[in-house]
């Protein structure tokens, strides 16, 4: 902050990356089971490359923000946040690549974080692990690419007028950044929609797998049930209940049906008043108000079977009652139930095998489990499959869910979430079969899948990123070296320093460095001639100086002399001075060439103005002339002039 007083137009670019930021984590791309891709860090590392880590660090907590509402903890922000403060904190002082830069970070710091965050505290799976890791790195490094094309090809910081400097860019960093690029790009692109397609295909295959598994156990439990039901049919075919002598007649024959068939555990024989004839074994006491029993009643009105729901006759004991309804003569004359073990449900549920991971939980009228796979589940409790779960619908009827709970990682939500399908059995029977298929199983496998993908990405990236730089520094070093060794050109070639250009196997390079060549031949030449005429003109300078010193001497001589002069002349002019003092006569002088006029102190004194001299001028000699005699006095003076003037022209022609 203090490295930039930020102006109105850069506070508003600045809350634009920021929303842009966060709109990026928010409009993810989901690759597979709850593995998101996020676009956020683009602009926060253009923040970071324009406003520095303070900003930076600002801009990454506000959009990593989403990542605690996508993902269920906050430490995707703290290794975003990260990022953002490491990218600046050296993008201004050791390098100026910022790809290279994030790479380092993801490397050296980035990665040990997530394994202590994802592995330490979530405690996450090995594999997920690994699959953040590389998941994490591949999406910075993607991201970091992006901007860095973004603030080297824009201007921004001219716009925004944070750098007075030219906007420039190195030529290796330029390149380096298109080579990343065309390597990066493909092979991501490639790899996400790989990823994606195998996901559809994957969940694809689940929906059928689940179908199938339906119908197939489906077709089981009906025919179970309709075996039983049966059986049941053809012991009512044989008894009639009407004729109530035949009671020890149909004890004997009820001990024997449950002997041949030991899944009844009680059976019971009714007439059509629900008065029970004969049991089996004889001595149970029955518990079963039979005439009360809705159950009578449903087979009373000519319902063919029934199936009732789970009773529980003592804490291990919980029973399942099938019915079937006595007919003769198209009238009702009695029933004829049986109790069963659930046990022989879960029996049937546990004895299916199939290569795959899935389980089968049978759920009666009343929402109460009574068969299942599934392990901690205890007979009869309540079934809660769909409840607190987001649904996904897959089609019409396969589902998959997932916890609602924000206390859980979402990550961890994925792994323990399950698809699932709820079927309805025919009405006799009045049970519903709930398939699941975990997708853990599926999850691990793609993981493998993609893991190897990303693995492939990152060595990718990594190989680019050092192909990058070694073709890039291949491809700059001799324009680097010829910048090196014309900076300074004309002090090198003057202090005659041994000039060293080697040949390059680029064309253009080399043809650049031939030039060179022949420009520092041709500046060595232009400057051997300036020290020729330089030496020359030292030589013209130093006769010349001579003659000037010994013209200076004779000028020196002649002042000396015309001082003498002077010398002389103010001597004479001082006696003349003294030989005027010493008379009474005013005398005047006038001088026609430069009509300078002198008048001397007697004159002054005779005028009256000894103390208070008039002016050297013409006119103060006019003003002291009788008015009545200037006129002639001014004619003789022009007269005079006149003849003077005659006579210096005659001395000329003469």
């Amino acid at each position: 902050m203090s490295e930039i007083a930020l102006k109105p137009k850069q506070i508003l670019f600045l809350l634009l990356l920021i929303i842009a930021g966060y709109l990026g984590n928010y409009f993810k791309l989901t690759l597979f089971f709850g593995v998101d891709f996020l676009f956020g860090s683009i602009a926060v590392l253009i923040v970071v490359a324009i406003y520095g880590p303070f900003w930076g660090a600002i801009a990454s907590i506000i959009s990593s923000s989403h990542t605690f509402i996508l993902w269920g903890h906050p430490y995707a922000m703290i290794i975003f946040t990260c990022e953002a403060i490491f990218v600046g904190l050296f993008i201004r002082k050791k390098s100026q690549n910022l790809l290279l830069l994030d790479g380092i970070y993801w490397l050296f710091v980035g990665m040990p974080l997530v394994v202590i965050f994802y592995s330490g505290i979530i405690k996450v799976s090995a594999i997920a692990v690994l699959l953040i890791i590389l998941k994490q790195s591949v999406n910075g490094l993607f991201n970091a690419m992006i901007c860095s094309l973004v603030v080297n090809c824009f201007p921004v910081n001219q716009w925004l007028k944070v750098n007075k400097n030219k906007h420039t860019i190195s030529w290796q960093q330029l390149l380096f950044n298109i080579l990343i690029a065309f390597v990066f790009f493909p092979v991501m692109i490639i790899n996400m929609n790989n990823a994606m397609r195998s996901t559809e295909s994957i969940e694809s295959a689940i929906v059928k797998d689940i179908n199938f598994l339906s119908l197939v156990f489906k077709y089981d439990l009906e025919y179970w049930y309709e075996n039983n039901i049966n059986i049941l049919n053809r012991i009512t075919n044989d008894l009639d209940v009407v004729n109530k002598n035949s009671i020890l007649n149909f004890q004997e024959k009820l001990e024997h049906i449950q002997t041949i068939f030991p899944q009844f555990q009680k059976i019971y024989l009714v007439n059509n008043l629900g008065e029970v004839i004969a049991t089996s074994p004889k001595k149970i006491k029955s518990y079963i108000n039979v005439n009360q029993d809705p159950d009578f009643w449903k087979l009373k009105k000519y319902e063919f079977s029934i199936t009732t729901n789970i009773v529980s006759t003592s804490e291990n004991n919980k029973i399942l009652r099938l019915g079937m309804a006595i007919i003769k003569n198209n009238q009702f004359t009695g029933a004829i139930l049986c109790e069963m073990n659930i046990d022989e449900l879960n029996k049937l549920v546990k004895n299916i095998k199939i290569n795959q991971d899935f389980y089968i939980s049978i759920i009666d009228k009343n929402k109460q489990i009574i068969a299942t796979s599934l392990e901690n589940i205890k007979s009869l409790e309540k079934f809660t499959l769909y409840d607190h779960k987001i649904i996904r619908k897959l089609d019409s009827d396969v589902v998959h869910l997932l916890t609602d709970s924000q206390k859980i990682p979402a990550i961890v939500k994925w792994e323990k979430s399950f698809y699932a399908k709820t079927v309805s059995l025919n009405n006799n029977v009045g049970f519903q079969l709930v398939i699941q298929i975990p997708t853990k199983p599926q999850i691990d496998y793609i993981r493998a899948i993609y893991i190897k993908n990303l693995g492939i990405m990152l060595f990718t990236a990594i190989m680019a990123l050092i192909a990058a730089m070694l073709l890039s520094n291949k491809l700059v070093q001799p324009v680097l070296n010829l910048t090196q060794v014309t900076t300074d050109l004309p002090q090198k070639i003057i202090a005659e320093e041994e000039i060293i250009l080697d040949n390059s196997i680029i064309t253009e390079i080399d043809s650049l460095t031939r030039n060179f060549k022949s420009m520092i031949l041709a500046l060595n030449e232009m400057f051997q001639e300036i020290k020729r005429a330089t030496n020359t003109l030292e030589e013209r300078v130093e006769e010349r100086t001579q003659e000037l010193s010994i013209t200076n001497q004779e000028l020196e001589s002649e002042i000396i002399r015309r001082q003498k002069i002077e010398a002389i002349l103010r001597d004479r002019e001082e006696r003349y001075e003294l030989a005027i003092s010493g008379t009474n006569d005013g005398i005047w002088d006038w001088d026609l060439t430069s009509n300078q006029i002198y008048y001397s102190p007697t004159w002054m004194r005779i005028l009256g103005y000894e103390h208070k001299p008039l002016p050297h001028l013409f006119s103060t000699w006019a003003d002291n002339v009788h008015p009545d005699e200037l006129q002639i006095a001014l004619s003789d003076i022009k007269n005079h002039l006149v003849v003077c003037q005659a006579k210096n022209c005659e001395f000329e022609r003469e």
